[in-house]
């Protein structure tokens, strides 16, 4: 048995998306209808860049009432149902959660909240409150940026326009 193909995780994603969508739901309640699934698992499962196997397809398929065939790449899948979702998907959605309890944290996209919880989750931290104390620094930066116009020192594309601190000496 061998892994599903990108071609076929992209296809599946793209369906998930789109039913998804049109229901209005979003992966919160995705998450919560399928029950043991987190919002950041599903995110990358969405984007076809999670293998998983046919348990957990099926689950999406029923969760969003999707055509059955869909899966059919997934049962030939070699994917250990058990380790679909890792520590760090289950640390990212611990972040998240701890994110949405703080009133304090600036307003962010959901896609960029999700980039920078996993990415946080799957760091050199300490704990969980390290990974935490880092995601919140990194928000608050990218509200920064925004403030500002979305230009930076440290983005190759965009040159300081100099109204960053650094510029200022």
């Amino acid at each position: 048995m061998s892994k599903v193909a990108q071609a076929a995780r992209t296809a599946f994603g793209a369906e998930f998306h789109k039913a998804r969508n049109l229901r209005g739901w979003t992966l919160d309640q995705l998450a919560s209808a399928m029950q043991g699934s987190g919002k950041s698992f599903l995110s990358v499962v969405e984007k076809g860049k999670r293998d998983i196997g046919p348990r957990t397809a099926g689950r999406i398929i029923t969760a969003l009432d999707l055509d059955p065939s869909l899966i059919g790449p997934f049962l030939t899948a070699n994917t250990p149902e058990d380790e679909e979702a890792t520590k760090a998907d289950r640390d990212s959605d611990t972040l998240l959660r701890m994110v949405a309890r703080d009133t304090t944290a600036p307003p962010t996209a959901e896609e960029l909240l999700l980039a920078l919880a996993k990415d946080f989750a799957a760091g050199s931290h300490i704990d969980l409150h390290t990974a935490f104390k880092g995601l919140r620094g990194a928000l608050q930066a990218a509200a920064d940026i925004k403030a500002r116009g979305g230009s930076c020192h440290r983005t190759p594309t965009a040159p300081c326009n100099g109204s960053c601190k650094r510029s200022r000496g």
